[in-house]
């Protein structure tokens, strides 16, 4: 699978509004944009989140090209948008990608409270998080719900997940759907698991 895609495919999945929140982590009450860094072995991917009830958007450029990602869990889809080529892709948002995402299924997942931090500007508390292999990490979470670093993996890939510049308020519905008379393709939930063994085989 091209790069490019690998890459919108991870970054739509990272985080998802409500799904990813285990019964100890605060409800996402809050309405906000904020910059995201994702730190992984293979490089960084640098965007922009925007989250409203439960819906997010993330905006990235990559080679050269702008590409958005629309998690709607409201209507159990996930839209993948590219504004240069004109076109966009949906996929259902219980599928292969989502379900085998360790950030989908921390939820759940045994978490402890380890203490209290500031971090970018926000009080946040950290909590340890411990997945059926044993593996640990790390969520700092503020009280109305913002994952502002997440941390963890094991022995072949190590991800740290950062968010700054944090603005609450309220965000443009429209922002949340594909631009209006753009066409959008369906895939089919075979394409998906011949993307999840090609992310794999990478």
């Amino acid at each position: 699978m091209p790069l490019l895609l690998r890459c919108l495919l991870f970054c739509s999945l990272l985080l998802l509004p409500g799904a990813v929140l285990a019964a100890d982590f605060p409800k996402l009450s809050a309405s906000y944009s904020a910059d995201q860094l994702i730190e992984t072995s293979q490089g960084n991917i640098t965007s922009r989140v925007y989250h409203e009830a439960g819906k997010q958007r993330t905006e990235m450029q990559l080679q050269g090209m702008q590409q958005i990602s629309i998690v709607r869990p409201d209507q159990q889809r996930i839209l993948m948008v590219m504004p240069q080529m004109n076109m966009a892709m949906e996929m259902p948002f219980q599928n292969e990608l989502t379900l085998r995402n360790p950030e989908y299924r921390i939820r759940d997942y045994p978490t402890e409270v380890v203490g209290q931090e500031t971090m970018q500007g926000e009080q946040v508390t950290k909590y340890q998080v411990t997945d059926p292999n044993g593996d640990v990490g790390y969520a700092w979470v503020t009280d109305d719900g913002i994952f502002v670093r997440m941390e963890g993996g094991n022995a072949q890939e190590h991800v740290v997940i950062q968010r700054s510049n944090i603005q609450r308020g309220p965000q443009d519905p429209s922002i949340f759907e594909p631009p209006e008379g753009m066409p959008v393709t369906k895939i089919d939930p075979a394409m998906v698991q011949q993307m999840l063994q090609g992310m794999q085989a990478q």
